[in-house]
């Protein structure tokens, strides 16, 4: 009755450097920018490499390989900054630089270490994911504050020399900076959907234990998550005018509201039935056929035909459930792979 879902977890987490930018002038001053600059261009590649393959591999070590990849890429740009010399004594944009790529390196290589063992118990709970997400959005604000700070220092820097900046949008950055907006909108539709898809599992888990009780309640927290859930999705915009997964999580919760509501009912019934004809063949086979009361006979009988009428709706249910979500899940992990092709593309 279930089928693991793909899930896409490893994307939010965007490492935001400054976009390099280049002076017009060909001063002193321009030139110093310049030898700093240069230091992001490999930085970038190597983060969207890292991007890239977080987001379309299914291999953790290679993903690995490549986080390992962008510290060493960082760590050699921290060495070469801090080494070299000041300008005209002005230390100051040079170590605001190494302060930058260095707490760049260290989120990189502690706040993400913390959120992946965070990654590995996200699966288990609504509130366990909600955090999971909630600490990689965190981590980026952290570096996107410093990135504010550092294009401050750029400036000012600027300004004192005499230099004129001109922002480069390059390719690899603009790939950047709509990945991670791409990612933002990914996680807040993801999250409606874990909601409900986890609250699914807790609905299956009641009925594989046949608890009636936790079965309607399971049943009606799913229906009231789901509504919840479209209502949700009514508010978050399309991105970028593509609605494909916004699509997709809404037949997602139609699915699981048309299951609470109208199959489940069927199951959970078939289950009393089914728990009635048990107790009666288990009396019915204890006695002699002789002791067995005219009463005993017809609650048998009228258990096993109510067991017979109840098996084949029980079975087309069940059937029509399981080929359902089968479908809806891969059409979902199907969607959510396309709109990652379509807005991260690959490397």
């Amino acid at each position: 009755m279930f089928k693991k879902v793909s899930f896409c977890l490893s994307f939010s987490f965007v490492f935001l450097f400054i976009i390099p930018v280049y002076p017009q002038s060909s001063d002193e001053a321009a030139s110093y920018l310049n030898l700093i600059s240069e230091q992001y261009k490999e930085i970038h590649n190597e983060m969207w490499d890292y991007i890239s393959t977080m987001t379309h591999s299914r291999s953790a070590r290679k993903v690995e390989n490549k986080r390992i990849d962008l510290l060493k890429t960082i760590g050699k740009s921290v060495k070469y900054v801090n080494e070299m010399n000041a300008f005209n004594n002005d230390y100051s944009l040079r170590d605001s630089v190494v302060a930058f790529l260095t707490l760049n390196f260290n989120v990189l290589n502690n706040d993400f270490a913390k959120i992946i063992n965070m990654e590995e118990v996200a699966e288990q709970s609504y509130d366990l994911m909600e955090a999971y997400l909630l600490a990689r959005e965190k981590a980026n604000e952290k570096l996107e504050l410093a990135s504010e700070k550092i294009d401050t220092q750029y400036q000012a820097f600027a300004n004192k020399y005499g230099v004129t900046l001109v922002e480069n949008k390059d390719a690899v950055s603009i790939k950047l900076k709509r990945s991670s907006e791409a990612l933002k909108y990914y996680n807040k539709v993801y999250l409606v959907f874990f909601k409900s898809f986890k609250q699914e599992m807790y609905l299956m888990d009641a009925l594989q234990r046949m608890d009636i009780n936790a079965i309607e309640q399971n049943r009606s927290a799913l229906k009231s998550i789901s509504e919840e859930g479209l209502d949700k999705l009514m508010k978050i915009k399309y991105y970028n005018g593509d609605n494909s997964i916004n699509s997709a999580c809404k037949r997602m919760l139609a699915f699981y509201i048309d299951e609470s509501e109208n199959k489940i009912p069927i199951i959970a019934d078939f289950l009393l039935v089914t728990e009635e004809y048990n107790k009666m063949v288990s009396i019915f086979e204890s006695k002699d056929r002789m002791l067995l009361t005219n009463e005993e006979v017809k609650k048998y009988n009228d258990a096993v035909n109510a067991y017979k009428k109840g098996v084949y709706k029980f079975n087309s249910t069940n059937n029509t459930l399981n080929n359902t979500r089968n479908n809806n899940i891969n059409m979902w992990n199907n969607t959510v792979g396309s709109f990652m092709l379509r807005h991260i593309p690959e490397k």
